[in-house]
């Protein structure tokens, strides 16, 4: 591979968009990674089947984060070192683990919010066959995403290496075509499609939810049911303002984009930087409404930032032993 240095003395501007997208991806990784731990070592959290689909839908996050962080702060790097004119083929770029990572992560992402609506529906419309369901019906919700985004990454790559000429025409910078117009056209068709089919699930949610409302007497029975009545209920509503969220801010700018690939319209560059700025902070406001609106996640990510997780574990366990 030619190693070209750049002599462009560079300013300022050159610098800002990238490093606004790896504070944003930084900024996910840390929202979406202590999400995902404080569900992962509280086994509180990690025992209810929600939390565990909820803990998928932080990893989806969490690799989308990373995919962006290190995306940007190799573009920096490049930009500093005089190397971001260097020639470089679609495939070499599809391969960078920081471009598929953040593919990887839109597709997982997506695919976790149509998972979270199906799993609120379930708990929301069928609420008796809800309860007997145990921890393994969230892991075979898992498992399917992981495959079902698995394939398409894998069909992400065969395009680039199949669909597109292997010449070095772009540089190492990977801001050109990396995939064939038919795959553009899959992917944003694919990310937007399964989010808007998870937005009108959380309609039928809404409603179900609604009329359950009305339909509902006080509650009565013991302490522990009508505490877990109220949990199920709060989720719900928390994942009914998130999914207004992500429909603002993620499928709107996405749906936009998918458009103008089936038209086959050129998005200006600056119109895609405020797209994925827009996807980024959707996936950060989430978060902001998981810690104001769930009290015990609020409560296990103190512990957490704390370091007494793992001793609440073993309070806990030891009362359970003892009771028993």
């Amino acid at each position: 591979m030619n190693v070209n240095r750049s002599n462009v003395s560079l300013s300022f501007n050159d610098y800002v968009g990238h490093v606004l997208f790896g504070g944003q991806g930084y900024a996910i990784c840390f929202g979406s990674g202590l999400l995902l731990l404080t569900i992962l070592l509280d086994k509180s959290l990690r025992q209810r089947k929600e939390m565990r689909i909820i803990a998928g839908q932080a990893a989806a996050n969490l690799l989308s984060g990373i995919g962006s962080a290190w995306l940007s702060t190799y573009r920096i790097v490049l930009l500093i070192q005089g190397l971001q004119s260097t020639p470089s083929s679609p495939f070499n770029c599809v391969i960078l683990p920081q471009v598929f990572l953040a593919y990887m992560g839109g597709y997982s992402s997506a695919l976790m919010n149509l998972v979270v609506s199906i799993d609120r529906y379930i708990a929301i419309s069928q609420s008796l066959k809800y309860r007997s369901m145990g921890i393994e019906y969230a892991n075979r919700m898992l498992t399917v995403v992981a495959i079902v985004a698995l394939a398409t990454l894998s069909a992400m790559f065969l395009s680039s290496y199949f669909g597109l000429p292997h010449q070095e025409n772009l540089d190492r910078m990977c801001t050109g075509v990396i995939f064939p117009a038919w795959f553009l056209k899959y992917h944003y068709s694919f990310v937007t499609g399964v989010n808007l089919l998870s937005i009108a699930i959380y309609m039928g949610v809404y409603f179900f939810y609604r009329r359950l409302m009305k339909q509902t007497a006080p509650q009565s029975g013991s302490d522990d049911e009508v505490q877990r009545s109220a949990k199920q209920r709060r989720l719900t509503v928390t994942l009914g303002i998130i999914t207004i969220s992500t429909f603002i801010f993620y499928v709107c700018p996405t749906t936009f984009l998918a458009v103008s690939t089936w038209w086959s319209k050129p998005v200006p560059q600056q119109y895609t930087f405020i797209v994925a700025a827009m996807t980024r902070t959707c996936t950060l406001i989430n978060f902001v409404i998981y810690v104001v609106r769930q009290r015990e996640i609020r409560q296990g990510m103190w512990k957490l930032l704390v370091c007494r997780i793992h001793e609440n574990n073993h309070v806990t366990a030891w009362i359970s032993t003892h009771q028993s």
